[in-house]
Order: C-alpha cells, then sequence, then structure tokens
C-alpha cells in the first residue's frame, strides 16, 4: 500500500483580524455584524472565540467612523481600487 501525502491542515484558529475584516465586509455589504454572521462568513471559529473580537470592533466603530482615513485603501492599490474604496466611504457617510 502506498502511502498517500496529506496536505497541510490548514490552522482552524481565528484572528482578531479575521473576525475585524469579517465584521467590516458584513458591514459593507449592509449586514449588522453577529458572532453567528461572523462564523458563517469566516467558515469556522466558536462562539467564545469570535464573541470578545467582536466586541473589541464594536467599541472602536465609531472612532473609526470619526476618521475618514480609517478606511482608505493603501496607496498601493490599484487607481479603480482606490476609486471604488472613496465611493463606499462616501455612500457609508451619508448614514452617519
Amino acid at each position: 500500500m502506498q502511502n498517500a501525502t496529506l496536505p497541510a491542515a490548514r490552522s482552524r484558529s481565528i484572528t482578531q483580524q479575521d473576525v475585524w475584516q469579517a465584521a467590516d465586509a458584513l458591514l459593507l455589504a449592509g449586514q449588522r455584524p453577529t458572532i453567528e454572521r461572523i462564523r458563517l462568513h469566516l467558515g469556522r471559529g466558536s462562539p467564545n472565540t469570535v464573541s470578545p473580537y467582536l466586541d473589541a470592533w464594536f467599541a472602536g466603530l465609531g472612532a473609526r467612523l470619526q476618521d475618514p482615513q480609517a478606511f482608505a485603501a493603501p496607496a498601493s492599490l490599484p487607481e479603480p481600487v482606490n476609486q471604488a474604496a472613496r465611493y463606499y466611504r462616501r455612500a457609508a457617510a451619508r448614514y452617519r
């Protein structure tokens, strides 16, 4: 019997950055970030892991909304991506 090489197992743990990026994506999609939606978006993560990261995301959201550069795209992105980011930032500002 031949021994097949298995692909390296991907880490199933999630990070604060994972949760924050998922929460940002959900918010931009018009959905309220919740523990369950974050878990569905990521495809993994326990509620006990997601919850404190999501609480921290909500705690910092107000300050991020007050800082127009908080959601600015990095300068290294192509101009069409920067234009799209400016469009979404302006659209989001209308709902403050």
